[in-house]
């Protein structure tokens, strides 16, 4: 599957913390590309302020791909 195609499939799923937000979004792409998830130990969050303590307690972005 391209980006493009990716992009496309995900046009109409409505916006949800957790499931379907630029973090998911993007780990999604990734996981397509890679075959791993990425998020496996540290899902679920179903707010922004969750988002925004599990990047935090992470130390960042970033670390979210160092395991």
């Amino acid at each position: 599957m391209n980006l493009s195609t990716y992009i496309q499939m995900n046009l109409t799923t409505p916006f949800s913390w957790g499931k379907n937000d630029c973090i998911t979004f993007a780990i999604g792409w990734l996981e397509i590309q890679t075959g791993k998830d990425y998020l496996t130990t540290h899902r679920p969050w179903r707010t922004a302020r969750g988002a925004s303590k599990k990047l935090r307690d992470l130390g960042g972005l970033f670390f979210l791909f160092q395991e």
